[in-house]
């Protein structure tokens, strides 16, 4: 990362801004997102990475998938439809989760607030996040399929451009991104295939555009 920054510094190109991308997997603990802190495996990697994005100002971006939390943990964990896809206020009986001061109704604000609070426990100042990728499979496995990935990218996009932020930080706005422009039919079975927004051929996948 530094040998990329210092290149393109040296072409008077230092506008472009270099980072990387984690996952849920950096964390050593996320729940509840107060606790969130890096994995202590990694945690003085991540330090310096964290110092070197404060520096250029540049953000964390995070690779974060609530249909994941949901499909495959969300059972165990407590995890609703509504809760993983924004629209907890529209169930029955509407999912929120506590944690001290701070109140939840979506799984996704769970996820970047247990980021900030890693951030903080590195003790290098402030560094923000962007959202990398995230998405909604189309078709796969449990709960995969074209409506739900219409509800889920266009909450997704609403929430972000709000600017209401997180719980832990409100009033912020989230620059994010939507996985992806196509399917990836080569992947392994399952879900993984059917993130696109158009199939391979160009075809969309069975739903509106979610930015229509």
């Amino acid at each position: 990362m530094k040998s990329l920054q210092d290149l393109l510094n040296r072409h008077y190109l230092g506008q472009v801004k270099i980072t990387t991308m984690v996952g849920l997997t950096a964390l050593g603990v996320q729940t509840p997102p107060s606790t969130g802190v890096f994995d202590p495996n990694i945690f003085e990697s991540m330090r310096g990475i964290l110092h070197f994005l404060r520096g250029q100002g540049s953000p964390l971006m995070l690779s974060l998938y609530p249909y994941q939390a949901y499909a495959y943990s969300g059972y165990t964990n407590n995890i609703t439809l509504g809760y993983a896809t924004f629209t907890s206020q529209t169930e029955q009986n509407s999912s929120i989760r506590i944690d001290g001061d701070l109140t939840y109704n979506n799984i996704f604000d769970e996820m970047v607030d247990a980021f900030y609070a890693a951030i903080d426990k590195a003790n290098v100042g402030n560094v923000a996040i962007a959202i990398g990728e995230t998405g909604w499979p189309t078709n796969g496995n449990y709960a995969a399929n074209p409506s739900l990935a219409l509800t889920y990218n266009k909450k997704f996009k609403n929430h972000i451009t709000s600017g209401k932020g997180t719980p832990m930080k409100p009033n912020i706005y989230i620059e994010g991104f939507i996985r992806s422009l196509f399917n990836e039919n080569e992947k392994p079975e399952g879900e993984s295939r059917f993130y696109g927004m158009f199939n391979v051929d160009s075809t969309r996948p069975s739903y509106s555009n979610v930015f229509d």
